[in-house]
Formats: C-alpha cells, structure tokens, sequence
C-alpha cells in the first residue's frame, strides 16, 4: 500500500509565519531608531568635550590662543585662522564659539546645546550638551527648557 506523504508546510501556516514576523519588525524599527539617535548625540558630545580638553591641553603645552567653534553639524579647533583639528557631528548644534587662552583658560563661559531640543528630550540621551567654565568642561543632558543639566 503506498502512503501519501508530503512533507513541508502549508501556504496558510507560511503566511501566518510573514505576518508574525512583520509585526514583530514594526514593532522593532521605532525602538532601534530611537536608539540610534541617543547614540548619535551621545557620541556627538563626547567627541566635542575630548576635542575641547584637547584645545586646552594644546593652548598650555604650545602657549597659544585657540578658539572652538561649531557649525554646519562640524567642531573645529582652530589657531587663529589655521584649522588644527576638526569633526564631523551626526547631530545639529547651536552655533557657537569658545576661545581659549596660552594658558589654558576658557575665556567665555557657556553651553553647547542642541538646536533641536524637542528631539533630543524625546530621545533622552545620557549627555546631550557642554557647559564649560573657566576650567572645566562638563557634560550634561538638556531639559525641557533648553538649559544644560549638568552629570
């Protein structure tokens, strides 16, 4: 007696198995990007502190005046007009710059902040932005109002 054998699945039990998938897919991507962008600014500030620390170490060393500045999603460590140092930033800044002095000083106190507040509260990131005083540079993280809270 022969038997009728057929081994595999069914194309109902394959569809239910692309449904599942997809859902749980959909669920995933908001969560991943979300994750993406907290390490993108998490990365953003660290990068911009050590780059800074950098500068102040350099102005001491070199007995020369820097200058930081951020714009168009870029930090750059200059010397007068001469560009030593620079990075690329996933994240959009305020614009600003910060001079330092031969002997290391941060000559302007201020705070480096993201020009997209709402996003990056959605988001809330460990370190989202830089306050930096006449000798320390700190990170902190932004709150609802704009104002750098310092860790």
């Amino acid at each position: 007696m022969k038997k009728n054998s057929r081994e595999g699945f069914t194309l109902t039990e394959v569809l239910i198995v692309i449904v599942i998938i997809g859902i749980m897919t959909a669920m995933g991507v908001p969560a991943f990007t979300k994750w993406i962008q907290k390490y993108h600014i998490e990365s953003d500030v660290k990068n911009m502190a050590a780059l800074l620390q950098e500068g102040r170490v350099r102005a001491f060393t070199h007995k020369v005046s820097l200058s930081f500045s951020i714009s168009n999603k870029q930090a750059c460590l200059k010397e007068n007009t001469a560009i030593i140092k620079c990075i690329n930033l996933n994240t959009g800044f305020n614009n600003a710059t910060l001079n330092i002095s031969k002997r290391g000083y941060f000559e302007n106190q201020s705070s480096v902040i993201p020009s997209n507040i709402a996003s990056v509260v959605n988001v809330s990131p460990e370190y989202s932005c830089i306050t930096v005083s006449r000798l320390r540079v700190r990170m902190g993280a932004v709150d609802r109002n704009g104002a750098c809270i310092l860790k």
